[in-house]
């Protein structure tokens, strides 16, 4: 899902390689699953992915894994995306596209603000929602370049161990967002996490290890980690949380 070993790694904005380059490194890496998650329509600059062209990278996405198991490669890919959180807290999923993915991420990538009190209620609107499945890079900060925008991360954080939404750890080297101190504290009260690699290209699944670096010094255990479980097991948390 943007995700970890064993199970994997993912990509967001996959235009920059194949879905067949994506999988064949997954394989590489010896992972299980790979998850795919373009962003939401709202992001145009991301060149983010409508109703009609999430439809089609569907289709793309069934006839890959049709291919994978024939020839039994022993991987899977799963369909996600990466979708805004609004302004007004909802959620950038255009109508009836929902049913056709895999799991949601959802991400604050526009209409930062350092009203800290209305942006934490934003985020925790969408994670109420039902239908957000991953919290992305919570803080949204960008290591020397961007600040953490203002937000009352102990309350999101609440918030999405309220819902069972799982916090990503973004492992991408100028974010690690979750921190070390905040994955110890979502553990700590019983939430899960996600560690994912944000990979625009096959070379960028590497990340994936600051993201397992920034864990480990948070003292994160693997049955935390939602991508390090089976696939079989990750399927069933996902079904559990759509019905």
């Amino acid at each position: 899902m943007r995700c970890r070993r064993r199970s994997p790694a993912s990509t967001s904005e996959g235009r920059h390689a194949t879905l067949d380059e994506m999988a064949a490194a997954a394989q590489q890496r010896g992972y299980e699953y790979l998850g795919v998650s373009e962003h939401s329509p709202s992001l145009y600059v991301a060149n983010g992915l409508d109703g009609e062209r999430l439809r089609r990278h569907r289709e793309e996405i069934d006839e890959l894994n049709a291919r994978l198991a024939r020839d039994r490669h022993g991987l899977t890919v799963l369909l996600g995306t990466e979708a805004d959180i609004m302004p007004d807290g909802s959620v950038d999923l255009a109508p009836g596209t929902w049913e056709l993915l895999d799991y949601v991420i959802a991400s604050v990538h526009q209409g930062f603000t350092g009203d800290a009190d209305r942006m934490t209620q934003r985020i925790v609107t969408a994670l109420e929602s039902g239908q957000v499945d991953i919290l992305g890079h919570p803080t949204g900060r960008i290591l020397l370049e961007r600040e953490a925008y203002g937000i009352h991360l102990e309350e999101v954080l609440a918030a999405a161990i309220r819902a069972g939404v799982a916090v990503e750890i973004n492992a991408a080297p100028e974010r690690l967002d979750l921190d070390d101190l905040h994955s110890r504290l979502v553990q700590e009260q019983g939430g899960l996490l996600c560690i994912n690699t944000d990979a625009h290209y096959p070379a960028w699944l590497n990340h994936l290890r600051y993201g397992v670096l920034v864990a480990r010094r948070g003292w994160v255990e693997a049955k935390t980690v939602i991508n390090t479980w089976p696939l079989r097991d990750l399927r069933e948390w996902l079904a559990r949380r759509r019905n």
